[in-house]
């Protein structure tokens, strides 16, 4: 790109504009941050609800494709049921709990910090189960 901006080819406007969004995927669909990562220690998250099975499949695959853990919340079980037949995730787990979807592709070293969570009844239990998976695969 600086090759283009040097030989005139793009002005520097044009570029600035194109760097400013190249840590993104344009799916069509969804615009992934790969360099949320950078940024917080950790890629999106991906929140389900609204969100087609196949959007999410191919917003996993994109997530994957960078050898970070993935984490998919509010997943229904079918979700994860269309997932595991791509084959794509062989360690792919469901926490069915916590509708919640775990690609673990590698170890964080743990947190040295303790992290509560706490319910004001059994009520709260998927909740605080998806809490407890979340900060597991951020480290936590």
């Amino acid at each position: 790109m600086l090759e283009q901006v040097q030989n005139k080819k793009i002005g520097v406007d044009d570029a600035v504009e194109k760097l400013r969004h190249l840590p993104f995927e344009d799916l069509g669909f969804a615009c992934i941050d790969h360099h949320r990562q950078i940024r917080r220690g950790f890629p999106e998250v991906i929140y389900c609800p609204g969100k087609a099975t196949e959007h999410i499949i191919k917003i996993f695959e994109s997530l994957a494709a960078k050898g970070n853990n993935v984490l998919a919340t509010r997943a229904a079980p079918e979700v994860f049921d269309a997932l595991k037949k791509t084959g794509k995730f062989p360690g792919v787990k469901y926490e069915k709990l916590a509708r919640a979807i775990v690609l673990e592709q590698k170890e964080l070293p743990p947190s040295k910090t303790v992290l509560p969570i706490v319910t004001a009844g059994t009520a709260d239990i998927p909740v605080a189960t998806e809490a407890q998976v979340t900060a597991e695969i951020m480290g936590q």
